[in-house]
């Protein structure tokens, strides 16, 4: 009888160590990431003006896309990016961020537009006479970055002549006073006034010498409405 009962507590000792023992099927495989081979960056946005900020964050993959944690260093090919990713730009344009991982380099483009008008600038200094000329400002931001002025109000030597970019034409040769206003800014500046192409060359009339003698004759350079040019 001992023996029996000695040869059943045996029997279901090895069953339980059948039942609780883990197949191959039973195991969990574990995957482990491998070495970084490409960089991602993602951005809210790809379009700011130079008074705004933007938050770039980066993510590195292995060779079966699986995420790999490691160290970013962010650069831009202009502005200034922070460690973590925080971007300030400066000049307006097509602006490259990069973020490099042990020499793997992922890059983004972001267009940076001017910020808000702080000043004007007359741009349009020069025309000839009798040609008109587009009279034009740009609208600088904070950091000196341009835009053409749509709504400043002009005037040439103090007579009204337009808004936004007027045509205008010069009636002589000379200085004119130009002024350019929008809300409160306002520049002024001075064109030169020239005349236009050259056109023929005219001689003064009446011109006599004696035999013998010489003359000295100087020709006139114009453009093709009369005036003297250089």
């Amino acid at each position: 009888m001992v023996f029996m009962l000695c040869i059943l507590l045996f029997t279901s000792h090895g069953l339980h160590l059948v039942i609780t023992s883990p197949s191959l099927d039973d195991q969990i495989d574990v995957n482990h990431a491998g070495t970084a081979v490409r960089i991602e960056i993602s951005t809210p946005v790809t379009t700011l003006n130079a008074d705004e900020v933007a938050m770039f964050s980066a993510e590195l993959y292995d060779s079966v896309n699986n995420l790999v944690s490691g160290d970013v260093v962010w650069s831009c090919s202009n502005g200034s990016i922070s460690p973590e990713g925080t971007f300030y730009p400066w000049n307006s344009g097509m602006i490259t961020i990069e973020a490099s991982h042990n020499g793997i380099v992922g890059s983004l483009n972001v267009s940076v537009t001017p910020g808000v008008g702080q000043s004007l600038e007359i741009t349009s200094l020069n025309a000839n006479v009798l040609v008109p000329v587009t009279l034009t400002a740009n609208l600088l931001d904070a950091r000196g970055n341009a835009q053409l002025s749509q709504d400043a109000v002009w005037t040439v030597d103090g007579v009204y002549v337009g808004v936004g970019s007027p045509s205008w034409t010069p009636q002589d040769v000379g200085e004119y006073n130009l002024r350019v206003r929008l809300h409160q800014m306002e520049h002024v500046a001075v064109m030169q006034v020239t005349a236009g192409s050259p056109y023929e060359f005219v001689f003064d009339e009446g011109l006599q010498v004696r035999s013998g003698y010489a003359i000295f004759v100087t020709p006139h350079l114009l453009d093709i409405n009369g005036f003297a040019m250089n």
